[in-house]
């Protein structure tokens, strides 16, 4: 289920993301002995989280959840303090999924705890990108990820500019999954509230093949956080040059379920 491959492949892809684009000053950050371990167990996670959560109805296994939360479980008792409390909520997260007997109950458990799983999944990618980027081999190459000049979204009604943006155009590997293109865009509503746009691009013959949008509404580690998300046929999203874009698709909200249009041009 879409759902389900939403929740799946939004943590891969941060990861890739921010591990491509952190600095080597994290590097002092990694020679205590917990950190070291913390960084190597959730290296190792990795592969387990790519496993679990195929989108077809058919294909859904229950026990690929489980196994998941068992590696976070794991991973939380060599992590220090400031990401145990996250990586234990991922685990009781990816255990209650591993509970379903089918896809629609999977989707009803993560729908109940959608909001939990994205503020602790936020944290998670936070500590992996910034602690263990220097020691991780979750990423092929050494590239960094690319500032790019920004562009803008629209969201239903509104026209949002994006201040700054940030892409990877060369294709990467995240636990096993081939990723062509990724991008991220940041800016803030009418109101203020700040706006966070993720684009992923999944090669084609891979598990999670097609064009994937996510838009963050709200700060994610805050309970007010609203996400939308679709995932389209690969290709959906043009790319001319270095600048990526997509008009008029429908993204839903994993809160309520409702709809909202979402355009997008982003210039890498």
């Amino acid at each position: 289920m879409r759902i389900i491959r939403a929740f799946v492949i939004g943590i891969l892809a941060a990861a890739m993301l921010l591990v491509a684009a952190a600095a080597p000053s994290g590097a002092a950050n990694v020679k205590a002995a917990n950190v070291k371990k913390a960084c190597k167990a959730l290296d190792g996670l990795q592969k387990d989280i790519s496993a679990a959560g195929l989108p077809t109805s058919d294909a859904f296994d229950g026990h690929e959840f489980t196994v998941v939360g068992k590696a976070f479980a794991k991973a939380a008792k060599k992590a220090p303090k400031s990401v145990r409390s996250s990586l234990k909520k991922l685990a009781k997260f990816y255990k209650s999924v591993g509970k379903a007997d089918n896809p629609v109950e999977a989707a009803q458990a993560i729908g109940k705890d959608a909001q939990k799983f994205s503020k602790a999944s936020a944290e998670f990618v936070q500590f992996f990108a910034t602690k263990c980027a220097t020691t991780s081999g979750s990423s092929s190459g050494s590239s960094s990820a690319k500032e790019g000049k920004a562009g803008s979204l629209v969201l239903g009604d509104e026209t949002i500019s994006l201040d700054r943006s940030q892409c990877y155009l060369k294709e990467q590997t995240s636990a096993g999954q081939k990723i062509e293109l990724t991008a991220q865009g940041h800016g803030t509503t009418a109101d203020g509230t700040a706006v966070t746009l993720d684009f992923t691009r999944y090669a084609r013959g891979e598990r999670f093949e097609g064009d994937d949008i996510t838009v963050d509404v709200g700060n994610p580690t805050s309970s007010d956080l609203t996400t939308y998300h679709v995932s389209l046929d690969y290709g959906a999203v043009d790319r001319s040059g270095s600048t990526l874009s997509v008009s008029g698709v429908d993204a839903r909200n994993f809160d309520t379920g409702d709809t909202a249009s979402v355009s997008f041009d982003v210039a890498c």
